[in-house]
């Protein structure tokens, strides 16, 4: 929003340094974002720009991506699931599509764990960059 001198009211820069805005999603209610930067841990933010919840960084040193918590390298990407407010995805450069349900298990400093890591693999089974995603209109 803005205020009277049509000036926003809020300004939000990202807090790991001098990482870009790769992509930001708003829930289907409207009530939050989903702001995905170019580190390991996107964030909810309400629409007013107050952070909710940032997502667990996963472990950098274990090799299947499916047993870690949360990406290891960049976001590239990120969406809310369409028909349900408390689910949302992301993928990233580690070669994984990650679904996350805000009401679900935090780790030890508060930050949300992964629920499911789905691997990308190339036509050769190696694997690959999640470069983007998204939703079916239905969920």
């Amino acid at each position: 929003g803005m205020d009277g001198r049509m000036l926003p009211f809020r300004e939000l820069a990202a807090d790991e340094g001098s990482h870009a805005v790769v992509a930001l999603s708003f829930s289907p209610s409207g009530d939050r974002f989903l702001s995905c930067v170019t580190g390991p841990q996107p964030q909810i933010f309400d629409r007013d720009g107050r952070q909710l919840l940032r997502f667990n960084r996963g472990d950098p040193y274990v090799r299947d991506v499916a047993h870690t918590t949360g990406h290891t390298t960049s976001v590239t990407g990120g969406a809310w699931q369409p028909n349900q407010n408390y689910r949302c995805a992301s993928c990233g450069i580690d070669g994984s599509v990650r679904l996350w349900d805000l009401c679900g298990k935090t780790g030890l400093r508060d930050w949300l764990l992964c629920e499911t890591a789905i691997r990308v693999r190339d036509s050769s089974s190696r694997k690959a960059a999640a470069t983007a995603m998204t939703f079916s209109a239905d969920g």
